[in-house]
């Protein structure tokens, strides 16, 4: 649906990469057989959680192979990569509720995730 209506996806956190390969697959092939040749937008939130916890905090996650816990700026600037790959433009990382400096948070991914 949002293939043929929109002019673009936002998808949920959770979504491992091959599951967000299949969305934007699924989306833009929609978007093409309506006719539509505007570009299409594909955005995806990504957990990033931090600290001692976080993987505890990840185990009542929908989905918990599709986030991140604990992972090194490194990985996680991968995983934009993987994402990019797949045909996401936009990666929109949150970090947990339980995050305990979220200015340190947006400085690492400003400073060390973003490619």
């Amino acid at each position: 649906l949002a293939g043929v209506l929109a002019d673009g996806v936002l998808l949920d956190a959770g979504f491992t990469v091959a599951g967000a390969q299949e969305a934007v697959d699924a989306c833009r092939a929609a978007h093409k057989a309506a006719g539509r040749t505007d570009a299409f937008e594909v955005a995806i939130y990504e957990r990033y959680y931090r600290g001692a916890d976080a993987a505890s905090q990840l185990t009542g996650e929908a989905r918990p192979e599709g986030l991140l816990a604990n992972a090194s700026p490194a990985e996680a600037a991968e995983r934009v990569r993987e994402f990019a790959a797949a045909g996401v433009q936009t990666v929109v990382f949150m970090p947990s509720a339980a995050e305990p400096d979220p200015a340190d948070f947006l400085r690492t991914i400003a400073a060390d995730v973003v490619p």
